[in-house]
């Protein structure tokens, strides 16, 4: 009967060596500073390169292992726990969940392994906000592939734009420009014509809520001037329809001045338009938070105009 091998004793002075436990990670040393400063700029930068391709990389692989740990933890086992016990922080143990969860559209069949692989932490996040609930429109694992189809150099933007607006970038920019045209084009439909601003009466003998019907109406747009016909040879190029024998006063405001010059009250009518139309493109957040100055603005503009004592009446019209 053979006799039982024995494993022989360790040598003296030697130690047998110890397992490799899954607690102890083999990492790189991040290089010290001195190292850095004593590299050439050419290779510092290609050093970047490759820090950025590794992380990234890493991040995405990451997302593979979180999904492949998972389905082989054991009753009772937790991944964070599990994490935990090697040493990974928990805002790392976090952001691996936004790529695990990118990973299961590959599962799913609406992105390809190649595709995942080339994705970032942010383009992970751009995409895990936009299949949120949260999202403004909320888009599902073939629409997720459509974008990233079409706008390859672009696809986060377009997440985020969907995400806070629920419009893509296309209809954003349409949009804004409408919006910045509207304001002009209805300022320029309500501005009085500049005959109606020098025919108008004086402010203080007209009452204010006529003139703001006289000066601003609501709807329809104020024609342009017309322009008087080109005098006859030999005849005087002064308008038929002027009198002639009027003397101005003292004071009086030069015709061609009043013209090309809008009277004050006008200027305040044309202001309180804009802001009309303003107010009513803002959201309720933002109307709310400009309703104070506007209250300040209307009691300063009650306190300017009130009478002292008995509010004076209208004198009565004389009968024809």
């Amino acid at each position: 009967m053979p006799k039982a091998q024995k494993t022989p004793a360790p040598a003296a002075g030697k130690q047998p060596k110890p397992r490799p436990s899954a607690s102890k990670l083999t990492l790189n040393a991040v290089m010290l500073m001195a190292e850095i400063r004593a590299m050439t700029q050419p290779a510092r930068i290609n050093r970047f390169g490759e820090c950025a391709t590794v992380s990234q990389r890493a991040f995405a692989e990451m997302g593979k292992l979180r999904r492949a740990i998972e389905s082989d933890l054991k009753a009772g086992q937790d991944f964070t726990n599990t994490m935990r016990k090697i040493g990974i922080r928990d805002g790392t143990i976090s952001n691996s969940s936004y790529a695990a969860k990118v990973f299961d559209l590959v599962e799913q069949g609406h992105l390809t392994e190649a595709q995942y692989d080339t994705l970032s932490f942010q383009d992970c996040v751009s995409i895990v906000r936009v299949m949120s609930p949260g999202s403004r429109q909320r888009l599902a694992g073939p629409e997720i592939a459509i974008v990233l189809g079409a706008e390859p150099d672009n696809f986060d933007r377009e997440f985020q734009s969907l995400y806070e607006t629920g419009m893509t970038l296309e209809d954003k920019a349409k949009a804004d420009a409408k919006a910045a045209t509207k304001p002009h084009e209805q300022q320029q439909q309500r501005a009085p014509a500049p005959s109606a601003a020098a025919a108008a009466p004086a402010p203080s003998a007209v009452d204010s809520s006529t003139a703001v019907h006289q000066s601003t109406p609501a709807q329809e747009p104020v024609p342009h001037e017309q322009q008087a016909p080109a005098p006859l040879s030999g005849q005087s190029e002064k308008a038929p329809s002027e009198p002639t024998n009027i003397i101005p006063g003292p004071g009086a405001v030069d015709s061609s001045t009043a013209k090309t010059a809008p009277s004050k009250l006008s200027q305040a009518l044309n202001l309180l338009d804009t802001l009309e139309l303003l107010f009513a493109e803002l959201s309720v957040e933002d109307a709310r938070k400009a309703t104070p100055r506007l209250l300040d603005l209307a009691n300063t503009v009650c306190e300017y105009v009130a009478e002292p004592g008995p509010v004076a009446k209208a004198p009565a019209k004389k009968a024809a």
